[in-house]
């Protein structure tokens, strides 16, 4: 029985030995390890190629590790492959046959770029580094603007005959690097003046070039109409830039003297009268100038005959009496005392003394003869 058990305890004896050197095996096969990377360039440009030098920096060494390598691409696009040629695509496993080895990424576009390159061993250990280009793209110097503007400060829109106007000017590049020169000319549609250029009067349609990009111009009146000139700014190239400048004439022509001349006029009066008839005789007052406001007065004669006038009102007129105009529209009523040839002559008076006439003259003879 004694024996028995001393078998037993050295069977377990020996189990236990052969466990813990089990262990042992186990535990030495699997060695950490790190992936360590030179500086690269964070800075690419599409087409262009990164280089990256790498290392797997191992704690241990087993013989029968084996070693993969896959990678990601987070955002933009491009190419990575080893150095001995083989180019990786995203998320498949590529075998490793070094320590030592080099990436070369490609850039495909002109964004951000980041990838994940990760390092895993045949025990399932994984290592993983980030790479993150940003985009460097040359860029291409603009062409060559040659377009410029022509302004000037504010100048007075209104002039007198002899008056100078100061016309303060700039040319402005919308590019520094242009180099063109420039010329003035000026064109006078309306009105007359001088445009003068550094003391010197500028003859229209003729170029003068422009001594610097910030000049002034003056104009001269020589008129008291409404002027207006056209400055043109043009460059060595041909391009041209145009501004016109206005000018209304601060000239108040006198008002002309009043007329006060007028005329009298009556609408057409029958020719013949019978005794104790009275006649319609409508006239009127014709001013030469509305701005006459002169006052009038009429008086009358006969001639020959005999009769009596009335103005409308009722008012009877005495031969020779000057009566003051109410108006100058107006109705006289000739009335017949006789049967004989008779005439009548009206006389407009204004209070400078000038007179206007008119005669009527009325035979005695029945419109409607027996």
């Amino acid at each position: 029985m004694k024996k028995t058990l001393a078998y037993f305890l050295y069977t377990m004896l020996l189990a236990c030995i052969v466990c813990a050197c089990n262990d042992r095996i186990n535990i030495t096969q699997i060695y950490a390890f790190d992936l360590q990377c030179m500086p690269y360039p964070a800075k690419i440009i599409r087409g262009e190629t990164a280089e990256i030098r790498c290392q797997l920096v191992k704690e241990g060494y087993y013989e029968d590790a084996a070693y993969y390598i896959r990678y990601f691409q987070n955002s933009g696009t491009g190419e990575l492959r080893l150095d001995d040629g083989r180019v990786l695509t995203p998320n498949d496993l590529f075998l490793l046959d070094k320590d030592v080895f080099r990436l070369y990424y490609t850039s495909h576009c002109t964004d951000q770029q980041t990838i994940d390159v990760c390092i895993e061993d045949s025990f399932g250990q994984v290592v993983q580094k980030s790479f993150a280009f940003q985009n460097e793209s040359v860029k291409e110097e603009p062409a060559l603007n040659l377009k410029y503007t022509f302004t000037s400060l504010p100048v007075p829109n209104a002039i007198s005959q002899n008056d100078t106007v100061e016309i303060r000017c700039r040319i402005e590049k919308e590019d520094d690097r242009n180099t063109s020169t420039y010329a003035i000319r000026y064109f006078q549609p309306t009105g007359k003046g001088t445009l003068l250029y550094n003391k010197k009067a500028l003859i229209p349609n003729e170029l003068y070039p422009a001594d610097t990009e910030n000049f002034t111009l003056y104009y001269v009146s020589d008129c008291v109409t409404r002027q207006t000139i056209d400055v043109y700014i043009v460059d060595s190239n041909g391009q041209t830039v145009q501004k016109t400048f206005a000018f209304e004439s601060l000239y108040i022509e006198p008002e002309p003297e009043t007329d006060y001349s007028f005329g009298f006029e009556t609408l057409p009066v029958p020719k013949s009268v019978v005794e104790g008839e009275t006649i319609e005789i409508r006239c009127q007052i014709k001013r030469a100038d509305s701005r006459n406001d002169t006052k009038y007065a009429i008086r009358y004669f006969q001639p020959d005959g005999k009769g009596s006038v009335k103005l409308e009102n009722g008012s009877p007129l005495v031969p020779n009496d000057l009566y003051e105009m109410e108006s100058d529209v107006f109705r006289l009523y000739y009335t017949s005392r006789c049967n004989e040839l008779q005439t009548i002559d009206i006389y407009i008076t204004d209070m400078f003394g000038r007179v206007v006439q008119k005669s009527f003259g009325f035979t005695n003879e029945p419109l409607n003869k027996p």
